[in-house]
């Protein structure tokens, strides 16, 4: 059983406005098609190039993605290195209602151009998929259930 955040002792769990998830990319374009054909809504005002900068989408209430260029990620993480592509240090998991949402994201997926890491289907932890976005970003999709979600 998970225990709640308390990192101030007497005053409950944190609780937080907003979580946003950085994820370095190549080309805003080609990431901003992609996460909308995924359904995903960008927020903010638009940039010189027609997208909004920074390039962020709502992924639930309270959970944003900012997608940053890879010379400004440098930026965002001091002297430390970039994982290389093919390197998961991070797996972003988005739990849905039903079998069929989870095959629908998947399908967007797919036909945005992601990789198709796992094919929805049962697994040891419940009803999921994977992919992998056009930056190799991993993405797991999952019924809300499975152990990932709960």
């Amino acid at each position: 059983m998970l225990r709640e955040l308390n990192l101030f002792p007497g005053e409950g769990i944190v609780k937080l406005d907003r979580a946003t998830v950085c994820l370095p990319i190549e080309d805003r374009l080609v990431s901003h098609a992609f996460y909308t054909a995924l359904g995903f809504v960008a927020v903010g005002e638009l940039g010189d190039d027609g997208v909004p900068e920074p390039l962020q989408f709502e992924i639930s209430v309270g959970l944003r993605v900012m997608l940053i260029p890879a010379g400004g990620f440098g930026w965002v993480i001091g002297d430390r290195e970039r994982s290389p592509r093919g390197a998961h240090e991070c797996l972003v998991v988005i739990g849905l209602a039903t079998d069929a949402e989870v095959d629908e994201l998947m399908r967007r997926a797919q036909d945005a151009g992601a990789e198709i890491v796992i094919e929805a289907g049962s697994q040891k932890w419940g009803y999921a998929g994977a992919f992998a976005d056009p930056d190799g970003h991993m993405w797991q999709v999952s019924r809300a259930d499975g152990f990932l979600t709960q």
